[in-house]
């Protein structure tokens, strides 16, 4: 059970923004929710220090719906801390429940955690975020590039020591810095050309495509239990199977390895083109699992680090 506390002591500025941007679209569904209040929505978490300002750790949409309304107070599950302690709890909590993310909105939520963290590894950053490790390198890599953050030569792993920051990656002990930029690696370990970067860094794209449709597969197998004579005339069997064949099919778009054919470089086959990755420089986990030798995964692959 949360507490009462009023709106206007919530400080919004000066809380942390781990979203692209506020959608309207959701504020208005969720401004309608409350209003009819046919609806409980869950209470949202707030952070403080002194019990008189208020960083808001969660439910910035429900709150901005509020206002809308005119409304003066808000259920509130209360935690001590300050704007450490909200982004941290901001961070993980988009990814567990509430509008899901964007490609934007994870990109958005990696550069608040660097700046916040600079120094922490890009492994806990990914952690921290619930994304993937080399969705953080690419983040940190553009915000040094701007100028946004300096280049942390050294950084603090999950736990607790301190690395070199490409030291998993070129063997290097910790302590050592390293001159040479930090390049990214699939999931085999092998570098990623600039060429196939391109398609690597969209894994999000993917991924978000591939939660909508998992999303949908949830709900029509929650409706089909319920026997909701709504959807009486669905034929749940053929949806659901075309939703994994749909799901299988379009998890082949995923990024998981450097084209073990063309080298990440398909310009360099002949006739400028690589039958084994299509073009874009990667392979998907299907096609490394069925279509590269064993030979050549025993070269490629090693523990993960």
């Amino acid at each position: 059970m949360g507490k009462l506390i009023f709106l206007q002591e919530i400080d919004l500025k000066g809380s942390p923004v781990v979203r692209s941007h506020i959608r309207e679209d959701v504020v208005e569904e969720y401004a309608s929710i409350y209003k009819k209040e046919k609806v409980k929505m869950p209470p949202i978490d707030v952070f403080t220090e002194d019990n008189k300002v208020y960083l808001l750790g969660d439910g910035a949409h429900r709150t901005y719906a509020l206002i809308s309304l005119k409304v003066k107070t808000v259920e509130a599950n209360v935690h001590k801390g300050g704007r450490e302690d909200a982004l941290r709890f901001a961070l993980n909590a988009n990814e567990r429940h509430g509008v899901r993310r964007t490609r934007d909105d994870k990109r958005s939520a990696i550069r608040e955690a660097i700046t916040q963290w600079p120094k922490s590894s890009d492994n806990q950053i990914a952690a921290i975020c619930a994304v993937d490790k080399n969705t953080v390198l690419t983040v940190r890599d553009d915000m040094e590039k701007k100028g946004a953050v300096k280049p942390e030569p050294i950084r603090t792993g999950k736990d607790g020591k301190e690395y070199a920051a490409s030291e998993k990656t070129s063997g290097k002990k910790s302590g050592q810095v390293v001159n040479s930029p930090t390049e990214p690696k699939d999931n085999v370990g092998s570098p990623i050309p600039s060429f196939a970067k391109q398609y690597w860094d969209r894994a999000d794209e993917v991924a978000e495509l591939l939660g909508t449709l998992k999303l949908v597969h949830k709900f029509l197998t929650a409706t089909q239990a319920k026997e909701d004579l709504m959807y009486g005339e669905v034929n749940f069997s053929a949806a659901l199977g075309d939703l994994d064949k749909m799901m299988t099919n379009l998890s082949c778009a995923m990024p998981y390895a450097v084209c073990t054919q063309c080298q990440g470089q398909p310009k360099t086959q002949p006739k400028g083109e690589c039958r084994m990755c299509k073009g874009r420089g990667v392979i998907s986990r299907f096609r490394w699992n069925t279509c590269v030798p064993s030979e050549i995964k025993k070269m490629k692959e090693k523990k993960p680090q």
